[in-house]
């Protein structure tokens, strides 16, 4: 199995350094003694951060560009709360590259630094 998988297609692994996030909402106030009363709101929300590709084909990019412009992705990943793969409704953050080589028209055949956030939607399953 691939190390993410966006819509069914297999993504190629990031470099190391990416962080998984968990947060947890809460529907709270302080009451007249200062303590916190309140309730979780849903289930946590997942967020991958800094997935980072040092260097893709510009073509291999592109593909992935293509899957985030679909902006709703089902990505499948390492859930690090249950060691096991979880599937879950995502969407992208910015993503951003750098150009690394180019064609003699000028296009980038080839980009380094290749990032984007992945970032839960908070569906229920």
């Amino acid at each position: 199995m691939a190390f993410i998988t966006i819509n069914g297609k297999k993504f190629p692994a990031p470099a190391r350094g990416l962080g998984f996030e968990i947060a947890t909402t809460v529907d709270s106030a302080r009451n007249a003694n200062n303590t916190v009363i309140g309730q979780k709101v849903g289930r946590d929300q997942q967020k991958i951060n800094d997935v980072v590709w040092p260097h893709l084909k510009a073509s291999v990019w592109a593909e992935m560009l293509q899957e985030f412009e679909k902006f709703e992705l089902t990505v499948t990943y390492p859930d690090m709360v249950h060691n096991a793969w979880t599937t879950r409704k995502m969407y992208p953050g910015n993503r951003s590259a750098i150009p690394f080589k180019f064609r003699d028209d000028g296009l980038p055949t080839e980009y380094i630094e290749c990032k984007c956030n992945l970032i839960d939607m908070g569906e229920i399953e």
